[in-house]
């Protein structure tokens, strides 16, 4: 009996160091699944935190977009607005041109008529006079 007493000694510590082992294996397993739900969690808010980013980019690409838009239409009316300053100027020089032969016509003018008579039949007889670019008749005496 002695012997069997012994088995059942060495299976009896066999059990209770099995026992000790899941006692142990069942702690690490309710650790790992705190891990795996706070990784759970982490994982959540990761990607509640990716959709407001993509969300966010998503916007930021549109008004991207609108301002792109908006610089090409803005790039457009200043070619517009040079094209149209260079024919101003253009007509502008034209302008000066046509002044400058003006001037000359009007001051040559001006010399021939300065000083002389006009009368017509009926009429007293006048001096054309020239005062500060303007003329002037005036009557001879």
């Amino acid at each position: 009996m002695s012997a069997t007493k012994e088995r059942l000694c060495a299976t009896q510590e066999r059990l209770c160091a099995t026992q000790e082992r899941l006692s142990v294996t069942k702690e690490r397993l309710c650790a790992t699944q705190e891990r795996l739900s706070v990784t759970k969690e982490r994982l959540s808010v990761t990607k509640e935190r990716l959709c407001a980013n993509q969300e966010r980019l998503r916007v930021t690409k549109e008004r991207l977009c609108v301002t792109k838009e908006r610089l090409c239409a803005n790039q457009e009316r200043l070619r517009v607005t040079k094209e149209r300053l260079c024919a101003t100027q253009e007509r502008l020089s034209v302008t000066k041109e046509r002044l400058c032969a003006t001037q000359e016509r009007l001051s040559a003018t001006q010399e021939q008529l300065s000083g002389k008579s006009l009368s017509r039949a009926g009429d007293t007889a006048c001096k054309i006079l020239c005062v500060n670019g303007h003329f002037r008749l005036e009557p001879t005496r």
